[in-house]
């Protein structure tokens, strides 16, 4: 297969961890290398998992997500724009 993970693309920084514990990427965004070519950017939204310390304020959630129980998930999401 020719695809590609939309967080290497080079309008992507930051780490990569998807997952709750701050430390795995467990989630991608897969895309066909003319798709990838067209990435206007790219992101993971981790504001829907709890964590008590916001990873050490440096992602914080959102204000309804109080616990692990209000949480989305305990996996972000993958998004990228496309300029098509």
């Amino acid at each position: 297969m020719n695809l590609r993970v939309a967080l290497d693309a080079p309008k992507f920084s930051g780490p990569r961890w998807t997952f709750q514990t701050g430390s795995q990427q467990l989630d991608y965004l897969l895309c066909p290398k003319p798709l990838f070519a067209s990435i206007q950017s790219v992101g993971i939204e981790r504001r829907g998992i709890y964590h008590p310390t916001s990873y050490g304020g440096q992602f914080p959630h959102f204000h309804e997500v109080t616990s692990p129980a209000t949480q989305a998930s305990d996996h972000a999401a993958v998004w990228a724009d496309f300029s098509l």
